[in-house]
């Protein structure tokens, strides 16, 4: 069956893939995706209290409670040496770290008092009874959300009183609908049971000390008015992200650098990546919240010569598929390197075997013989090399910084000292300046090319479009100069 359109058949769909521009795109949403799943993930994978669980499991060995106690002393070293650091920022991301957490305190002073050293009847005791409890799951959200509708839907005055927000989420059956839970109704009481129940409550039966709460409803829903830790997937992710930097920050001990994390958002999705000072190459699915970069682990393979590269797939001998890391103001291309590649799909490996064999085979003086099938180091969509590696700000700019919003645009040209002719003003200027500044031999109609392809990739980009200077840059004559190269 084949589909007609532009390309005139699937295989030419598969071919435009293949190729150029849209096989990154492709590849780097698909990074972005196992990026979100992993944020997702990593609120029951990493951290704290919910990480605690894997000292409960009985089917593990010691050794490996053991291997993990020891993870959870180093997580608990680093955000003691961050709350003793100087650093203003650095103390300020401490406070804010799950570790501040009571509970979190508790387990970290019978890790302390049993010199980190395997679990015990108290610590597992600690873990179940405060980790796990009702009070920790998505009941509470669910009945604070039954709470916001009455108090908005049913309330012209928008504040419940004490009764009706003791009433509303069991009147809206959030442990029987919503979880599942078997409630009982009062007039699922025996008849004997039931003629003994008072025929009226006392008024004071509900009643607080106060006979009002500390903090109304709308004080504690309101944006802004929150002075707690609400536990999320992004939250939970972020607080990973700034324990793996303060990790990083005690091992070197650049404390003074750490504010400079927002560098990580020059690795975005789809980067093939690595610190200078190692072999092993990484592909980025990007940075969060500007904090920390995501890693993971590529597999290398050789095919007629070139180099490709793709995703590791799952390995039980490996202990994770994923890792942490950060890009900090340490000088020359902060210490990182990035490969230059193009991603190739199965039509790339099936022209390029064919005209590879038919060539090597006319040279043998064979023109008629058809070429034996080699087949690609791996299956599917890969990274092939085709460059020497760059540094981040160099490899940037070559797309244009496509993933960096304005305002850290014109952040990242201060920390680099680069000044725009009139100053920083339009995002237009400020990618100009720092375009060629990291790609001094660029011409004006590849300079043209490469804000076209930051359009292209962030498809719809109104900062980008509606100014003046780039509406004036992209003039008619330019746009058909481009059109010819």
């Amino acid at each position: 069956m084949h589909g007609q359109g532009r390309y005139g058949s699937w295989w030419g769909m598969i071919i435009a893939f293949g190729q150029g521009v849209w096989g990154s795109l492709l590849v780097t949403f698909l990074m972005a995706i196992v990026n979100a799943c992993l944020r997702s993930a990593l609120g029951a994978l990493e951290t704290m209290p919910g990480v605690l669980a894997k000292c409960l499991a009985s089917e593990e060995g010691d050794h490996v409670v053991q291997e993990f106690m020891n993870i959870v002393k180093s997580r608990f070293e680093d955000w003691q040496a961050a709350s003793c650091c100087s650093d203003a920022w650095v103390k300020q991301k401490a406070e804010e770290s799950p570790w501040e957490h009571p509970v979190a305190q508790e387990i970290a002073s019978q890790g302390m008092s049993d010199n980190w050293g395997a679990r015990t009847a108290h610590m597992c005791y600690e873990i179940a009874e405060n980790c796990f409890q009702l009070g920790q799951t998505k009941m509470i959200e669910d009945s604070f959300q039954r709470l916001r509708d009455a108090e908005s839907r049913h309330n012209a005055s928008r504040v419940l009183s004490l009764i009706k927000t003791w009433v509303t989420p069991i009147q809206r059956r959030v442990l029987n609908s919503v979880h599942k839970y078997d409630e009982m109704s009062y007039k699922e009481c025996p008849i004997s049971r039931a003629a003994q129940l008072p025929t009226k409550v006392p008024s004071t039966y509900f009643q607080v000390r106060a006979n009002k709460p500390v903090v109304n409803l709308h004080g504690i829903s309101s944006k802004g008015n929150a002075t707690w830790k609400t536990c999320t997937a992004l939250s939970g992710a972020k607080d990973f992200a700034h324990m793996a930097l303060f990790a990083h920050c005690r091992s070197t001990g650049v404390w003074e650098l750490a504010e400079s994390c927002w560098l990580s958002c020059l690795l975005p999705a789809g980067t093939l990546c690595r610190r200078k000072c190692t072999q092993q190459w990484f592909m980025s699915l990007g940075d969060v919240e500007h904090a920390a970069v995501l890693l993971w682990g590529v597999e290398i393979g050789t095919y007629d010569g070139d180099d490709f590269f793709r995703p590791r797939g799952f390995d039980s001998r490996i202990p994770a598929s994923y890792y942490w890391d950060v890009v900090l103001n340490t000088g020359a291309d902060f210490g990182w390197e990035v490969l230059p590649v193009s991603w190739c799909g199965p039509a790339y490996f099936a022209a390029h075997r064919k005209r590879a064999m038919m060539s090597a085979l006319a040279d043998a003086g064979e023109p008629g013989k058809q070429p034996a099938r080699h087949g690609p180091p791996f299956k599917g969509v890969m990274a092939r090399k085709v460059g020497e590696p760059v540094g981040p700000l160099q490899a940037a700019a070559k797309e244009a910084f496509y993933n960096i919003n304005f305002e850290t645009l014109k952040k990242l040209a201060k920390v680099l000292r680069i000044a725009t002719p009139d100053g920083v003003g339009t995002i237009f200027k400020v990618l100009v300046a720092l375009i060629t500044e990291y790609l001094p031999t660029i011409t004006e109609v590849e300079l043209l090319k490469i804000l076209d392809k930051r359009r292209l990739q962030q498809h719809v980009d109104a900062e980008f479009y509606y100014c003046d200077a780039i509406q004036a840059a992209f003039s008619e004559s330019d746009l058909k100069e481009v059109s010819k190269t």
